[in-house]
């Protein structure tokens, strides 16, 4: 043997003691990295009619997948804005949309323009209804403050949208 038994040993503890700071926690046991699990449900609000007959449709997954759409009469449907929402924001209006108080909640209106909510999880499904779209004051009092937010995530110019 060349390099004799003591660097050898050496070279091998060093070996070990890094490969244990790199494997060792505080408490002994791994960590595991954790996320808050954010039950299935999808958000569609959409705004449609008028004299063009337009449809906007702000779409959001529970994942956090959100798109913008666009359609047009006689038109294929147009992604305006593509973009991923952290947990944080999910979560946020999530339980935003919730405090509406939207079991106690009957919107079925319509109109020449015409706005829809619609609110599905695994077991319960919420739609409502309104005449109006875009402006602020046709939107319901229970709701306007949650659609305003909602529709700010999905603003094309938006710095932080992933197409």
């Amino acid at each position: 043997m060349k390099y004799g038994i003591v660097p050898l040993l050496a070279a091998s503890l060093f070996f070990m003691s890094f490969m244990m700071s790199c494997c060792s926690t505080k408490s002994g046991q791994p960590q595991v990295e954790t996320q808050a699990v954010i039950a299935p449900f999808t958000i569609h609000y959409s705004e449609s009619g008028g004299l063009t007959g337009m449809k906007q449709t702000y779409q959001l997954q529970s994942t956090g997948t959100a798109a913008l759409h666009q359609q047009l009469p006689g038109a294929s449907d147009s992604v305006i804005w593509a973009g991923r929402l952290s947990a944080e924001e999910i979560a946020g209006l999530q339980k935003e949309l919730q405090a509406c108080g939207l079991s106690g909640m009957s919107l079925t209106g319509r109109g020449n323009m015409t706005s829809r909510l619609v609110y599905a999880t695994a077991d319960t499904s919420y739609e409502f209804s309104w005449a109006g779209a875009g402006a602020a004051a046709t939107i319901p009092d229970e709701l306007k403050s949650w659609v305003l937010n909602y529709k700010s995530f999905f603003n094309p110019k938006k710095s932080t949208s992933k197409k």
